[in-house]
This record gives C-alpha cells, sequence and structure tokens, in this order.
C-alpha cells in the first residue's frame, strides 16, 4: 500500500508539473527579438576641432633621440644575429633609425649639429652597405661602426646635457 500511495505521489507530482510547467525554464529557452539601438546612438554632426599641441624642441630632441636607441638596438641585434635572413625587416629598421636621426639633426645647432651631420653621414654610408647581398657584408666591420656610432651618440648628444636647439616645431612629437 505504502509502495502505491509513493507512485500515485510521484504521477501527481508529474501531472501538477506538467501542466504549470516551469515559467523561468520555459522564458530561458524562448526567442525574443532584437531591441533595435541603431536609434538610441546619435551621431555627431560638428567634429571638434582640437589646438595643435606645441612640444618644445627639448621634449622632441629627447623623444627622438629614444626612438633612435631603441631602432638602434634592434639594428644591432639584427646584423650579430647570423640566423637573420629578413632583408625587410633590416632595410626597414635602417630606414626608421636614419629618419631618427635627421630629427635629431633638424634639432639641434651649432657645434652639436655637426657632431650629428657626421653621425648622419657614416649611417648613410652604412645604409649602403646593407644594400649590397648579404654573403658580401662584412658582419664584423659594420658592428664595430654600428657600436662606435652608438658611443658617440651616448657620449656627444646624449639629451642629458643642457645644448642649443631649432626653433620649436607645433606637433612635431
Amino acid at each position: 500500500m505504502r509502495k502505491l500511495k509513493a507512485i500515485m505521489l510521484v504521477y501527481l507530482c508529474c501531472a501538477v508539473f506538467a501542466v504549470w510547467g516551469c515559467e523561468p525554464l520555459r522564458k530561458k529557452f524562448t526567442r525574443k527579438k532584437n531591441k533595435d539601438d541603431s536609434a538610441a546612438v546619435q551621431p555627431i554632426l560638428t567634429p571638434i576641432d582640437y589646438p595643435v599641441q606645441v612640444y618644445s624642441a627639448a621634449e622632441q630632441y629627447r623623444q627622438a633621440f629614444g626612438l633612435w636607441k631603441v631602432w638602434h638596438r634592434e639594428l644591432i641585434g639584427l646584423v650579430d644575429d647570423p640566423q637573420e635572413e629578413n632583408e625587410k625587416r633590416l632595410n626597414y629598421v635602417v630606414a626608421q633609425e636614419l629618419g631618427q636621426m635627421e630629427k635629431i639633426h633638424d634639432l639641434l645647432d651649432g657645434n652639436d649639429r655637426e657632431a650629428a651631420q657626421r653621425l648622419l653621414v657614416d649611417m648613410k654610408e652604412l645604409s649602403l652597405e646593407f644594400n649590397r647581398p648579404r654573403e658580401l657584408r662584412r658582419r664584423g666591420a659594420i658592428s664595430k661602426r654600428l657600436r662606435v656610432n652608438e658611443k658617440t651618440m651616448m657620449d656627444k648628444l646624449t639629451p642629458r646635457k643642457p645644448r642649443k636647439y631649432t626653433t620649436v616645431i607645433p606637433g612635431g612629437a
């Protein structure tokens, strides 16, 4: 008799559950239409013009010198690695370093500008060396010249020393 009551109770619970159902479970698995969010976004009709930020020549020099150091380290790493065969990367790094050296040259004035000019000419000569086929390059000589140029830059043209700069270039950083 107890088994019969237990079975009847289970059947009764199943019937009640089937009739009522589980409303949260049913809501969970029904699809709802997406609301149109495009109406809520308002486009900006008048652009905001921000003033051109002016950096001092010292700030521009510090930034150009920092970027030169990064590109120079990258170049030394590429030259010293005998397994490196990526010519495009090498040419790109040389071009970036030359660009930073030209910025440094343009920002300096007086004797510092002459020292930067000598280093720039030497780097341009080195860039011609990179145009030669990889097998014909003298890695040791190139690496030595790069390290000498680095020492000269760090000793004579470091941004820590006070120096004369040319006029301020707006937005040049």
